[in-house]
């Protein structure tokens, strides 16, 4: 691979080419030519962290992108995203920015990796995507990462192995990092309750954890112009069930959830609760009575033409890390989710 970065660059059209050839520029640079350095460090235990296995600072690697082989089950080959290899290892890495896996796309990698051909120990197929989805056939992938973790991991990494931006590695993960904010990537920092109150960036964060939470549990995050909410009483994010991908969620015993959109944020007033909202028209409302039963309850009522639930942040708030925060701010939203539904009269489906 050459090494100007421009020149790396100028070669690819498509994002996933993209965002493969700048992490190799980074990764090959912070492994560099000597064992023992600062930069070596945070790289093996980035690639750790990424492909799930240990990787050992004296350990020779080698990084291939844009991979053809030829499968000897067909006629036409295909092209990897990226190869990582050492003497034991051999890591497949498919690259995803915003499109979707072909079927039988994951099930192909496989099919050859684990041909006898290839005589390392470890082989791993790793999934690595900017956003949640095709969450069937990703799971058939050894190993999943997302590049907002990968964001986390080499911020906390730098930080740990003392890397200073002045020196050559140490800038190349900054602009790294910078480059990742520019393409999208949701930058999460660790909630505080005093800066929440008052800061605008806590805010951002707390929409960006909520994205994460609603993606993982296999909804629809509306993410265009028109489905992002900001007024002077409400800011947050429309999202749908996916009828394609949550079947769990949205069968319950032989009934069904009409698809819906909700909404999900904060008042900036009110900065203690998280709101969860579901538009009356789109769905169907069980008798007058039980609705007003669980009005009554205190968390939900109604309001010009939506049904809200609002729940108290404070444990998500009191949570020690960014990691922890996701966590329960994930339980929290199934939550209010669920008394979202306890209103909803279901419709006959599938059992």
């Amino acid at each position: 691979m050459p090494h100007n970065i421009f020149e790396i660059l100028s070669k690819y059209k498509k994002q996933e080419d993209y965002w493969t050839a700048a992490l190799v520029h980074l990764l090959e640079n912070l492994w560099g030519k000597r064992d023992g350095t600062k930069s070596r460090k945070v790289c093996s235990e980035l690639l750790s962290c990424i492909c799930g296995e240990p990787f050992d600072t004296s350990e020779k690697v080698t990084f291939e992108t844009q991979r053809f082989y030829k499968s000897e089950e067909a006629d036409a080959g295909s092209r990897l995203d990226l190869e990582i290899t050492t003497r034991t290892k051999r890591i497949w890495i498919e690259v995803k920015d915003r499109s979707s896996l072909r079927p039988g796309q994951i099930d192909k990698y496989l099919s050859e990796l684990t041909d006898s051909k290839y005589p390392e120990k470890v082989k791993k197929l790793v999934l690595l995507r900017l956003l949640y989805g095709d969450w069937k056939e990703a799971k058939k992938a050894h190993s999943r990462a997302y590049w907002f973790e990968i964001y986390d991991w080499l911020e906390k990494l730098k930080k740990q192995a003392g890397l200073d931006d002045n020196t050559i590695q140490g800038n190349m993960v900054k602009q790294f990092l910078g480059f990742l904010e520019l393409k999208g990537v949701r930058i999460m920092s660790k909630l505080d309750k005093e800066a929440f109150e008052n800061g605008l960036s806590q805010i951002i964060s707390l929409i960006a954890m909520l994205k994460q939470v609603v993606q993982e549990m296999q909804f629809r995050v509306l993410d265009n112009k028109s489905s992002e909410y900001g007024s002077d009483w409400f800011m947050g994010f429309c999202f749908e069930l996916n009828l394609k991908d949550n079947q769990g969620d949205r069968d319950f015993i032989g009934y069904r959830l009409r698809q819906g959109k909700y909404n999900v944020g904060i008042d900036p007033n009110d900065s203690e609760n998280l709101y969860m909202g579901m538009r009356i028209k789109d769905i169907i409302l069980k008798d007058e009575r039980i609705i007003q039963e669980k009005l009554e309850d205190g968390d939900l009522y109604k309001d010009d033409g939506w049904i809200w639930c609002h729940s108290s942040l404070t444990n998500v708030l009191n949570k020690p890390t960014k990691d922890k925060q996701i966590e329960q701010l994930g339980i929290l939203f199934k939550r209010m989710f669920k008394r979202l539904m306890e209103v909803q009269r279901l419709r006959p489906g599938k059992p």
